[in-house]
């Protein structure tokens, strides 16, 4: 509920099975670590073939950040050694899905239309 009332919302959806996770942290002379929550990562498969998916934005000056990825998380850098606040957006793809893209299936759906 909002200070209008009941208000819809939407959901985005994908051609693949991925999970997200929002996070900040704060770059110190231009490198920060970043270790994902251990329970999303039971969740995603993160490997070779897999990779994580990770956008930064530095919430401040700074030169031209990079990321290092692992299996656990990421590392980020900046060959300028800021000091500044970053923002993180990651996916990575659901366990057990992974070589699932656009899948078909063999149910008619039923389409829902909202009139206003």
């Amino acid at each position: 509920m909002t200070t209008k009332g009941n208000v819809y919302t939407y959901g985005t959806t994908g051609a693949q099975a991925l999970i997200e996770d929002v996070g900040k942290t704060r770059l110190y002379e231009g490198e920060v670590r970043v270790a994902l929550d251990p329970v999303f990562l039971e969740l995603v498969t993160v490997d070779e073939n897999n990779p994580l998916f990770v956008q930064v934005q530095a919430n401040g000056p700074s030169g031209n950040l990079w990321v290092e990825l692992h299996e656990d998380g990421f590392t980020v850098h900046d060959p300028e050694k800021s000091t500044v606040a970053v923002t993180y957006y990651v996916k990575a793809r659901r366990r057990g899905l992974e070589r699932e893209r656009l899948a078909t299936m063999d149910v008619k759906l039923e389409t829902n239309v909202i009139d206003n």
